[in-house]
């Protein structure tokens, strides 16, 4: 009977890829922190071509459109979980904090600039979601038709 390869769930949920290996989880996470952080530098290039008013490249834009979209959509929950690890502490009998998922880390003193970017990581992303799921999802409970909701959300994004 055929079945489904082995490392296909570790493709959609590379959290628990990662759990138990502190080298791992660290180069998920700066990776992740890289992809945020490219996706906030082309938003930034693309408000700056929008009050200028002209575009000398399009591939930024279709860049941002694809990253937006994945770090918002279907790594959303893995995103946030990568960035919310880093602050979850357990104090041990002795006293000691450490991080919940890596026990022979210290919490936050050790790891002190990964806890402060997973913090601005997550500003950042909570609202990039919010932002989404108010386009594209807010309903408008009289409307009998499917394609109610993402109009709704693109005219009130239009007038922010």
């Amino acid at each position: 009977m055929p079945r489904l390869p082995t490392g296909l769930p570790y493709a959609f949920s590379y959290i628990s890829a990662v759990t138990g290996h502190f080298f791992a989880f660290t180069t998920v996470f700066w990776i992740v922190f890289a992809v945020l952080m490219l996706t906030v530098a082309l938003t930034i290039f693309a408000a700056l071509s929008l009050k200028r008013g002209t575009f000398k490249w399009i591939w930024p834009l279709l860049v941002l459109r694809t990253l937006f979209s994945i770090l918002t959509t279907v790594f959303l929950m893995d995103v946030l979980g990568i960035f919310i690890i880093p602050l979850v502490c357990k104090r041990l009998e002795s006293g000691e904090r450490v991080l919940k998922d890596f026990p022979e880390q210290e919490c936050f003193t050790g790891n002190l600039a990964m806890s402060i970017l997973a913090i601005l990581g997550l500003l950042v992303v909570i609202p990039m979601g919010m932002l989404l799921n108010f386009v594209f999802v807010i309903p408008k409970p009289e409307c009998r038709q499917k394609s109610c909701s993402k109009g709704l959300g693109k005219i009130r994004l239009g007038l922010l």
